[in-house]
C-alpha cells in the first residue's frame, strides 16, 4: 500500500509544476516599461510614427536587465504590454524574420532601434531572449 501510495504521490508532484511569479520591478524598469512604447511623429507627418530614441533605449534597458527566462507567453504580455497592441508605431512587424512561436516586441524610430525576439520552450515558457539592433 505504501508504494503504491509513494507512487500516485509523486505523479501528482510531478504534475504539478510550480508556475514562475513574474519579476519585482523597481520604479526605474516600471517607468522604463511605460516609456518603451512611447511613439513620435514620423518626420513631421502626424498620422505615421514610430519609436521615440527615448523608447527604444528604454525597451533596451528592460528587454535586458528584466528575467524573463521561465515565463509563459501571457505573463510576458502582462508585464511588458502586448507588442503588437501597445504602440501605435507603424514598425510593429518584424524587421528580421523570427521563428515561428517567437513574441517579438520592435522599437523602431524609422532609422534605428531594437527587435528582441523572445522564444518559449515546449512547455510554453520563456527560453530565450534575443537581441538584435537595426540600423
Amino acid at each position: 500500500m505504501k508504494v503504491i501510495l509513494c507512487i500516485l504521490l509523486s505523479g501528482i508532484a510531478f504534475a504539478a509544476e510550480p508556475q514562475p511569479t513574474a519579476p519585482k520591478l523597481t520604479e526605474a524598469q516600471r517607468a522604463d516599461i511605460k516609456l518603451m512604447w512611447e511613439t513620435v511623429p514620423l518626420h513631421g507627418d502626424s498620422k505615421r510614427k514610430a519609436s521615440s530614441h527615448r523608447a527604444q533605449e528604454a525597451a533596451h534597458r528592460v528587454l535586458t536587465s528584466i528575467t524573463l527566462t521561465g515565463l509563459t507567453q501571457a505573463q510576458v504580455i502582462s508585464l511588458l504590454g502586448d507588442p503588437i497592441k501597445s504602440s501605435d508605431s507603424i514598425y510593429h512587424l518584424p524587421f528580421y524574420r523570427a521563428p515561428k512561436g517567437d513574441l517579438v516586441y520592435r522599437f523602431d524610430t524609422g532609422n534605428c532601434g531594437w527587435q528582441f525576439n523572445i522564444s518559449f520552450d515546449q512547455n510554453g515558457r520563456v527560453s530565450k531572449i534575443k537581441p538584435m539592433g537595426i540600423e
